[in-house]
């Protein structure tokens, strides 16, 4: 990694999670923290906060979302989560975190273990995490779509998709209505608008 990369797992996180019951993104990292950006499988959702849920044999990331928007996802806390803080070249810190079965299915054929995926950016699930000055241009761009979320494209571009449904196999089957891959440990996903 360069200089300007960083990684590190969080091995107590899902510890402070159940004994706090809830834990917000930006109190769980040594980042200063004006808004986060949720992504999910490519969908990104711009947030002013996100707090994980514990809740027994589950636990759930709500994000509070710029507008009307909204973000409620929900895994199954016995898929064996590991989760990191890490920083790519280039882009602003994350948090992340990756299931066993999401790793042996997507990334063990190439990647020897979770956080060489995590170094590469290969994760479904994560909270991009900006200060002040990068956070003023998120919620401006937020503002101005009425779009449920924006979507990643592989060369790192972020667009705004006029209609979810016109998007294809770009937006993920649980935000479409269907059910998601059972390896990624998800129970329930809500993300859209009002």
């Amino acid at each position: 990694m360069s200089d300007s990369e960083e990684l590190y797992a969080l091995p107590q996180f899902r510890d402070r999670l159940r004994s706090n019951g809830a834990l917000r993104v930006s109190k769980a990292v040594a980042h200063d923290v004006a808004g986060v950006v949720y992504h999910h499988r490519g969908a990104r959702v711009p947030g002013h906060e996100a707090t994980f849920v514990w809740e027994g044999d589950r636990f759930s990331i709500e994000v509070d979302a710029v507008g009307d928007r909204h973000a409620w996802v929900v895994f199954d806390d016995g898929a064996g989560w590991d989760a990191f803080v890490g920083r790519l070249a280039g882009g602003p810190p994350f948090v992340a975190w990756m299931c066993d079965a999401e790793f042996e299915t997507d990334e063990a054929d190439v990647m020897s273990d979770k956080a060489e995926a995590m170094s590469y950016g290969r994760f479904s699930f994560g909270c991009y995490l900006h200060d002040a000055s990068t956070w003023r241009q998120k919620v401006r761009r937020a503002s101005m779509s009425t779009a449920p979320f924006f979507l990643s494209r592989p060369d790192g571009r972020t667009v705004v998709p006029d209609r979810a449904e016109t998007q294809g196999d770009a937006v993920p089957p649980e935000l479409r209505g269907e059910d998601p891959p059972a390896h990624l440990g998800i129970r329930r996903a809500s993300i859209g608008r009002g």
